[in-house]
């Protein structure tokens, strides 16, 4: 993936702790100078396989996890839409938020999951990623919200979309084994979601080293129209 040095790269999501799926891409582009922007289109509050939250609670802790996350892995800024987690299909004011965001962080390339994935079964992914998509599109087009660029947003459009968690990815980065360590802290970040310390947790997070350690071309985490995220050097 070689882009444009200083590109601005916009990762858009439908909640906390979906960047995971592109994360050691996410920390490469960073730490080669790109700025990259994270849209998280919810709130977060009701995606936890724990329960036991009072009202928003969850969403002010998966807000906290994003943000530890987010550190490590160098995104520059997050932008919280805010909506109500598994509520983006019914959302009639998505469109209008989504290429307000688009046309405020002026991205060179979008990041999103593969809206057309086959076996995604959440509407908010599909959602958010079908919408993000078009915009990257038609965000340019000035007949589009108007009232955005009569309030000094300027039209954009997006050169390059690349689709994770696809079946259909055709270009590779190799990540690296330091930065396996540091999607790994990330990932760790979002401990309301991740079962962070079981044996499970460790016996994943040890395939996972060990794929980069012998430099297996098996994908960890599919970012496609153009890559799969592998974690190897």
């Amino acid at each position: 993936m070689t882009l444009p040095p200083s590109s601005r790269i916009a990762v858009f999501t439908a909640h906390p702790d979906d960047e995971t799926g592109c994360s050691g891409t996410i920390a490469r582009l960073a730490d080669q100078g790109h700025e990259v922007h994270l849209v998280v289109a919810t709130d977060g509050d009701a995606g936890s396989p724990h329960a036991g939250y009072g009202p928003g609670e969850l969403a002010r802790i998966r807000h906290e996890e994003l943000e530890a996350a987010a550190a490590i892995l160098g995104i520059r800024q997050i932008h919280w839409l805010n909506f109500a987690d598994g509520t983006l299909a019914q959302q009639p004011d998505l469109r209008r938020r989504v290429y307000d965001a688009m046309r405020m962080v002026e991205p060179t390339v979008l990041l999103c999951m593969d809206p057309w994935a086959v076996d995604e079964p959440h509407p908010d992914h599909r959602t958010i990623c079908m919408t993000a998509f078009e915009a990257a599109y038609l965000a340019n087009g000035e007949d589009y919200f108007p009232e955005q660029i009569e309030a000094g947003r300027k039209a954009h459009h997006t050169e390059e979309v690349y689709f994770f968690h696809t079946a259909r990815g055709n270009r590779s980065v190799r990540v690296g084994p330091d930065v396996i360590e540091r999607k790994i802290a990330a990932l760790s970040c979002h401990r309301s979601q991740m079962p962070v310390g079981t044996p499970r947790w460790e016996e994943r997070m040890a395939s996972w080293r060990d794929r980069a350690a012998r430099d297996l071309v098996e994908d960890l985490h599919r970012v496609g129209w153009s890559e799969i995220e592998l974690g190897l050097d």
